[in-house]
């Protein structure tokens, strides 16, 4: 579109940085990233947050967490964004701070949240995490509704704790 002399719009480049966060193309995704900045379309928050689960999901965590950490306020989307990334590359640790960084700085999660962060009751190696996040989502009134997250997080759990306790028995 640039070499036809056309120039991208905030819309457009969310739904391109879409696109290149599902097949994972961080060099397009960059060159969008420049346009947005030549253009100054990086100040709009949601083209930021496209921005962040691009670098997120494409394995650029530094740009990602930079990104992150220069916005002067950060939404639950924003939040959400860096989340998914994180899970999507199976790294716990790093989620389960960023997901208590998230609290502290007084942000609510909601049901993208722990949906974003589900997944990895069942496929971390460490428990403790998992059991954390599964406490919270219990005490949270906010959930009680859903019925189906704490089953399907304790089911997650109730997995994992059983393949521990076999692969304990094998040995």
């Amino acid at each position: 579109m640039r070499s036809n002399g056309f120039h991208l719009d905030p819309v457009a480049m969310i739904i391109g940085l879409g696109a290149c966060s599902h097949i994972g193309a961080l060099k397009l995704g960059n060159e969008i990233h420049g346009s947005a900045i030549r253009s100054c379309c990086d100040r709009f928050e949601n083209v930021r947050n496209a921005l962040i689960t691009m670098y997120s999901r494409c394995n650029g965590l530094r740009h990602a967490d930079l990104l992150l950490r220069l916005m002067e306020e950060r939404s639950i989307i924003t939040w959400n964004a860096m989340l998914s990334g994180y899970t999507h590359l199976d790294m716990s640790e790093e989620a389960s701070l960023l997901f208590q960084e998230m609290l502290l700085s007084g942000v609510e999660p909601n049901y993208v949240t722990i949906a974003s962060i589900l997944p990895l009751c069942a496929r971390v190696a460490n428990l403790q995490h998992g059991k954390e996040f599964h406490c919270y989502i219990i005490r949270r009134k906010v959930f009680d509704d859903y019925c189906v997250v704490e089953c399907s997080c304790s089911q997650c759990m109730q997995g994992r704790e059983n393949s521990v306790q076999l692969s304990m028995y094998s040995i």
